[in-house]
């Protein structure tokens, strides 16, 4: 016999599921949460119950795409073996990501959008995250920190300076003739950073 009761984070998962395939085929702006409650065989209230706002379950999603983001960076610096195979890894990766998730997907650029211009808590922590694995790159460095006395100084510069690549918004935007040569050289000349001064 088939079960009929589904737990919290089961509903809480089918939720997420079906208003990211509605965010992605109708649009973020065009989708109610009476939508989602009805692509879901839900009744609103119960929607409501799991998640108090369309923005809410907005985030939950980004969070959810940003943890795999967040996996295929750490896998992609696994697979390094000296500080700067490790950061050219990184890079690589991050950028192709980025542009594989958001480049040919408007509506799912406009639930980033909104997640960036709000600085929700799972953007916050992805951006942290992605700086640490840099400061322990340059912290394995040969040469040591680029940049002031520390790898976590130099990790910001190299962050700031690498935000092209993966910064959703900027990639989209100034992805234009050619981008993987301009991803490449950016790449490169980071990567050179760590090497012999």
């Amino acid at each position: 016999m088939a079960r009929s009761y589904m737990s919290s984070a089961e509903a809480r998962d089918r939720v997420l599921e079906e208003a990211e395939r509605l965010f992605r085929t109708l649009g973020y702006g065009k989708t109610t949460m009476g939508d989602i409650a009805d692509a879901c065989g839900f009744s609103a209230s119960n929607v409501h119950r799991l998640f108090k706002t369309k923005s809410a379950v907005n985030e939950a999603i980004a969070a959810r795409l940003i943890s795999r983001l967040e996996g295929s960076a750490v896998h992609a610096v696994e697979q390094g073996s000296t500080a700067e195979e490790k950061l050219r890894l990184l890079l690589k990766t991050l950028h192709d990501e980025t542009r594989r998730l958001w480049r040919d997907d408007n509506n799912l650029y406009a639930m980033v959008t909104a997640g960036v211009e709000e600085n929700w808590l799972a953007i916050r922590a992805y951006k942290a995250k992605i700086r640490f694995l840099i400061e322990q790159i340059v912290d394995q460095s040969a040469n040591g920190p680029i940049y002031g006395d520390t790898a976590a100084a130099s990790a910001e510069v190299i962050y700031q300076s690498a935000m092209r690549l993966f910064h959703p918004l900027i990639v989209v935007e100034f992805d234009e003739q050619e981008p993987q040569l301009k991803a490449e050289t950016l790449i490169e000349f980071l990567v050179g950073l760590l090497g012999e001064r």
